[in-house]
C-alpha cells in the first residue's frame, strides 16, 4: 500500500470517528493543524463548519451513549417500556403490547417521565421528535 493510500485510509477512519463524536469543530481544527494537506479530503466538513460557525457540534450529538439512550427512549415511546424486540421476530409481541399502543400521546409521555425523572416533558418531546425524523 502506498503512502497516499495509507493517508486516505487514515482520513476515512478519522472522518468516521469525527462523525460518531458529533462533528466536533475542535477535533477538525486539531486534525487540520496536524495534517494541513488533508484539506482537500475534508472540504465538505470544512464548509459545514464555515456555514454554521456558532455550532461546536454539527451532528448535534456529542455523546454516542446519549444518542443510544435517546433511541431507546424513542423505542419505548413507540413500543412500550417493556417491549423486547428480539423476542418477537414474527411481530407477535406487538399484539401483546396493545395496552401501550392504545395509550394517548400525553399518557405515554407521562409514563416515560416516571421512568426518566431527570428529563422534562419538553425534553422527552424533543427526543421523540428528533428520532421520528430519522
Amino acid at each position: 500500500m502506498s503512502n497516499q493510500d495509507e493517508f486516505e485510509n487514515f482520513v476515512e477512519t478519522w472522518r468516521s470517528e469525527y462523525g460518531a463524536e458529533g462533528a466536533d469543530k475542535r477535533e477538525l481544527i486539531k486534525f487540520l493543524k496536524a495534517y494541513p494537506d488533508a484539506c482537500i479530503y475534508l472540504i465538505d466538513e470544512i464548509i459545514q463548519h464555515l456555514e454554521n460557525p456558532s455550532k461546536r457540534y454539527l451532528g448535534k450529538r456529542s455523546d454516542v451513549t446519549l444518542q443510544m439512550l435517546h433511541q431507546k427512549i424513542y423505542g419505548e415511546f413507540i413500543h412500550g417500556p417493556d417491549h423486547i424486540p428480539f423476542y418477537d421476530p414474527d411481530g407477535s409481541a406487538n399484539e401483546s403490547n396493545i395496552e401501550w399502543v392504545k395509550k394517548s400521546y400525553d399518557q405515554k409521555l407521562y409514563d416515560l417521565g416516571k421512568l426518566y425523572p431527570n428529563y422534562t416533558r419538553q425534553y422527552l418531546e424533543k427526543i421523540i421528535s428528533l428520532n421520528k425524523k430519522q
